[in-house]
């Protein structure tokens, strides 16, 4: 499904006069209890006849009041709003959220926003939301204006994982400072993706038998340093218009050695991370793959990175690294 993406409530009010079923929230990496909620969504856009809508801002509440940029996040604004239309929102408005638009009041967004610009039919919240300047939108306030207004308003119990509330947060941590990608998995109901385009590299994993396709202008958050097992998904040709899905793995994906880090045994760490795949099943030419639009899909860590004393040991460490990644994989 495409999804639309509109700048702001009033340019969605300019060109849409139908009844709305909407949330709101930042939907980083849409995790199971996002996903809750959006399921919501649809059910009750199909029951009345209503716009399924994602209302999300740029940039996100908490990075506007910390006062410096985003950190790198589990989605890029690009895959927040592939995934969104994947699950069934055909609308999303991307409100942009400055120190005017702080100072709106729990009750001016509901009256304002909610009544007059979207005519919400339904709305969908997780139990920790809070809206309007100082957070003093709640859910009791939300549940008196909904009576009042006939909003059939649903809120979302959190979903859990190991008996802790599963969020974005918890997913970051998760990934940056423990490598765990098969918890990560189950959070976020898919294997996590980075996307960027294949780079040429220094070519030195050509040089020890084992050829990288390096990924380029990743702009999310990394995994652990380390070794990993995954797959990779790309483009068909070069400047295409495919993208690979983000709430499945696509059929056609390759397994590979996923290798993320400053690589401190090539004549001294890198200034910036890499995050290199070595494809298990390559039958395209050692430079066909240059340009080309890429996912890669972290399943499983192998191993921290590690410094050895010679490209010798490196490459018997790669080899090892082959075989393990072979073997679980049941190639």
């Amino acid at each position: 499904m495409k999804l639309i993406q509109v700048s702001d409530f009033n340019k969605y009010a300019q060109n849409n006069a139908g009844k709305a079923s909407t949330t709101i929230g930042n939907f980083d990496g849409c995790h199971l209890g996002h996903q809750k909620l959006v399921a919501k969504v649809t059910e009750y856009a199909a029951r009345f006849s209503a716009a399924p809508i994602a209302i999300t801002f740029n940039p996100r509440p908490d990075a506007f009041f910390r006062g410096h940029p985003e950190e790198p996040l589990l989605f890029t604004s690009n895959q927040k709003t592939r995934c969104l239309g994947e699950l069934g929102i055909e609308f999303q408005i991307i409100q942009n959220f400055d120190a005017q638009f702080s100072q709106v009041s729990h009750r001016q967004f509901f009256d304002k926003y909610l009544l007059n610009a979207l005519n919400v039919r339904a709305l969908v919240v997780g139990d920790d939301f809070r809206f309007g300047h100082k957070r003093l939108g709640n859910l009791e306030y939300l549940t008196e204006r909904a009576a009042e207004t006939g909003i059939e308003l649903s809120v979302g119990q959190a979903s859990l994982h190991q008996n802790e509330r599963i969020s974005s947060s918890r997913i970051r941590q998760t990934i940056a400072a423990d490598g765990d990608m098969n918890s990560a998995a189950i959070m976020l109901g898919r294997p996590y993706m980075l996307e960027g385009k294949i780079e040429k590299g220094d070519q030195l994993g050509r040089q020890l038998g084992f050829p990288t396709a390096n990924l380029g202008g990743c702009q999310q958050l990394i995994p652990k340093f380390g070794v990993y097992v995954g797959y990779v998904w790309l483009e068909r040709e070069s400047g295409g218009n495919d993208f690979a899905p983000i709430t499945r793995m696509p059929e056609e994906r390759v397994p590979a050695v996923l290798n993320v880090g400053v690589r401190p045994s090539v004549g001294g760490a890198s200034n910036e991370p890499r995050i290199e795949a070595h494809l298990l099943k390559d039958d395209l030419g050692p430079d066909a793959l240059y340009g080309l639009r890429a996912s890669y899909y972290v399943i499983r860590r192998l191993r921290d990175e590690i410094r050895f004393a010679s490209l010798l040991e490196l490459q018997h460490q790669i080899r090892l690294d082959v075989q393990l990644a072979k073997k679980w994989l049941e190639l």
